[in-house]
């Protein structure tokens, strides 16, 4: 438990810790223990745009060349391997930076419960559908198949793009109104 004590945060061993420290503070082998709030703010910003950085260059740098640069199949063969790869990558940067908003941000955790779970969404359901999808439209060449195929891949670009803006109004939020903290 914490307790405040004239600006600064009683530590569980009984330590005043300064209260620029209040996210969280550990006993551990008579040490005050404390990640500071303008340090997982810095986290926050590195990762968010660590994430946005990946997605733009994974969608406008990425798949580009590989379908100019490659014949179809072995482009379409090559993206269908790139990506269940990227979804880990972004998963795992999102997850973590679910967890580090939990400590004190909890609406900026909630909204990287939903950057999460498009991911996840995505990975898990989405990818296969559309691969489903895109391959039943490659062998029938129905409109209805090339209807649904262009439906989930719209689908994919929607979550992207709001993840995209979710991630900049992050980085550019947090960086925009950094608090001032004086010790």
């Amino acid at each position: 438990m914490h307790s405040k004590i004239d600006g600064s945060i009683k530590c569980l061993n009984g330590r005043k810790c300064p209260a620029i420290w209040n996210i969280i503070s550990l006993s551990h082998s008579g040490r005050c223990l404390a990640f500071r709030i303008d340090m997982l703010l810095d986290l926050i910003i590195f990762l968010s745009s660590l994430l946005f950085g990946s997605m733009v260059f994974f969608s406008a740098m990425v798949m580009p060349a590989v379908f100019r640069s490659l014949d179809r199949q072995p482009a379409q063969l090559l993206a269908h391997r790139l990506f269940p790869l990227y979804y880990i990558w972004c998963i795992v940067l999102s997850a973590l930076l679910t967890i580090i908003a939990a400590f004190q941000f909890h609406a900026l955790m909630v909204l990287m419960l939903l950057i999460l779970a498009g991911f996840v969404y995505a990975r898990q359901y989405l990818l296969k559908k559309y691969s489903q999808a895109k391959a039943k439209w490659l062998e029938t060449d129905s409109p209805q198949d090339k209807s649904r195929y262009k439906s989930l891949h719209r689908q994919s670009v929607i979550i992207n793009v709001f993840q995209m803006i979710a991630l900049l109004l992050i980085a550019v939020a947090n960086g925009l109104f950094y608090p001032v903290i004086s010790t």
